[in-house]
Formats: C-alpha cells, structure tokens, sequence
C-alpha cells in the first residue's frame, strides 16, 4: 500500500486506487496527487478493503478483473458499508456485459484501459467526487435544519425535461422514443438554432446534442447555452469521434461526451440518469442552503 498527499486537510478528497498492474496503479496515484488529490493504493481487492475498514474513502478506482474478489464483488461490499461512495471502474477486457454488470451494481462509471487519454479520466474523477460532495453536503445540512427544530422543505421541482438536438432525423426520434420511455419530456431540434429559440423561451435542465451540424456547431451551442444557465448538464454526442473534440467539449463544461453509433443504448439512459442525479443534487443543496440562511436561530432551550 502506498499513500501520497499533497496535504492533508480534511476538505482534500482521498481516493483509493485498486489495480494489480503496478505501473498503472502508481501512473494513476501520481497524476492524482499531482492534481491535488490524496491517494491510497491496493494492489488487491482483499487489501483495498482492509483499507476501507479503516478510512471510508469518497472515492474508489478498481480494475474489475484481479486475482480473488473481482473489483464488481468489491464495489458490493464497500456499497454495503459506505453507499455514499462512488466507484469508477476500469478493466482492460472490456465488453458491454462487465460494463453494464458494473453500471447496474452501483458504478458511477466504467472507463476501458489503456486510456487514450488521462483527460477523460480526469473528468469521471471529478464528476463522481462532485456527487460525493453534494450529497454529503446536503445530508449535513438537513440534519442542521433538524436540529434548529426547522420544517424542511420537500417540493423539488424534479420535472426532468430533455431538449434533444440531433440533424440525423432517424436518431432524433430513436433517441426522443428511448427517453420518452424511460419516463423523461423530450423536445427535438433539427438545429442548434432552433434549439437555442427553444431554449430561450424555456431553460432546460439537461440538453443533448451532436458537435457536427449545419450552421452553428454542438460546441457552441454548449457555450451559449451556459451562458444562460450554468446549471443545464449538457451532453455531447457525435459519429465524428476525435479526442480533440471531446477535449473541447469537457473543456468548455459538457457534462460527458458519447460516441455514434451507440453500441448499447442503455448506457446512453445511464448516463442520462447520472447527469439528472447531478440536477436534483444542486438543486436539492441550493434550496437546504436558503433554508438554513433563512431559518430562524435556534434559542438556548432548543438543542
């Protein structure tokens, strides 16, 4: 086990890295830690979870395939001790079926190895330790709106409203039916300018569209669109797959970025379901914070 930090405040997240191949293993701590992060390493799931007993960790990077428990029988078990925790999983043999066992066993992502580029990476670290805050942070503060004997507000407006921006007719509508069957209200654009025209009349809180269209082009319609409204999780798809591009993209604040054609769908649903997690989860701490700034203080008879 080898333990790096560039300090060690207790607000720096501390993420355990699992993986028997060595050289990956410390590549991924020292670019970690270069990025301010604290990192542990296990080169074993037994001995990443003799770590985890100890210290909860907010974050776990697990390859899935090691002698003796596999990362997925690890994500299980640390969920079962700590659900807060997110996992972002890894593995050389990948496959739709490992990717989705992960994804359905509570994953917060499944990346393939080796990584053509550590950006991308870097990205599903700070997504998944975004999660991590804001849930921790709004538990924190629900229990001190508790404590100050303060009703607490339950009426979230969770409408989960999809605008759909995509020149390639036959997907617009396969993309529009798939997620208008996983339960969420889908409008469609043929243009990124008539996406923004539906934007600026109504806000989405989650837009998805291709970079390469007629006119102005995906990545600029993210830059707009979060102009507007900072909040809206956008996620970029795109059959012209290049890595500058996706750099471009997670650059200029996309939520994730998709490659078409979409060998599976359901990972497209996932990751949609990811980025309305995110949604509810600011939306959810924005409204705990007005609550306690406006919550009466507590007298010296309440707890």
């Amino acid at each position: 086990m080898i333990e790096n930090a560039t300090n060690n405040r207790p607000e720096t997240p501390h993420i355990l890295i699992v993986d028997d191949e060595e050289s990956l293993r410390n590549l991924l701590a020292e670019l970690l830690t270069d990025l301010g992060y604290q990192t542990t390493t296990a080169k074993s799931t037994e001995e990443a979870l003799g770590l985890f007993e100890k210290t909860p960790y907010p974050l776990v990077i697990t390859d899935i395939h090691m002698g003796g428990l596999s990362g997925i029988e690890l994500m299980q078990i640390i969920k079962t001790h700590n659900n807060d925790t997110q996992i972002l999983v890894i593995t050389s043999h990948a496959s739709l079926d490992t990717a989705l066992l992960a994804l359905r066993a509570g994953a917060y992502d499944y990346l393939t190895k080796p990584f053509e580029t550590l950006e991308l990476l870097i990205n599903a670290v700070k997504r998944a330790l975004e999660k991590y805050a804001l849930t921790t942070s709004n538990r924190q503060l629900t229990q001190r709106l508790k404590a100050g004997n303060t009703n607490i507000q339950t009426d979230i407006n969770n409408e989960e409203r999809i605008l759909l921006v995509d020149d390639d007719t036959s997907l617009r509508e396969l993309l529009a039916e798939l997620l208008t069957d996983a339960g969420y209200q889908v409008t469609t654009a043929k243009s990124t300018e008539e996406a923004l025209g539906h934007f600026e009349r109504t806000p989405y809180p989650m837009v998805i569209t291709d970079i390469c269209m007629g006119g102005l082009n995906g990545i600029d319609l993210l830059q707009i669109i979060k102009q507007h409204r900072e909040d809206t999780q956008v996620l970029i798809i795109t059959s012209y797959a290049s890595f500058d591009t996706a750099l471009a993209a997670l650059r200029a604040g996309a939520y994730d970025y998709l490659c078409k054609p979409f060998d599976e769908l359901e990972l497209i649903a996932t990751t949609v379901k990811r980025a309305f997690e995110k949604i509810r989860l600011l939306t959810e701490n924005r409204r705990l914070r007005e609550q306690l700034t406006n919550s009466p203080a507590p007298t010296k008879n309440q707890p």
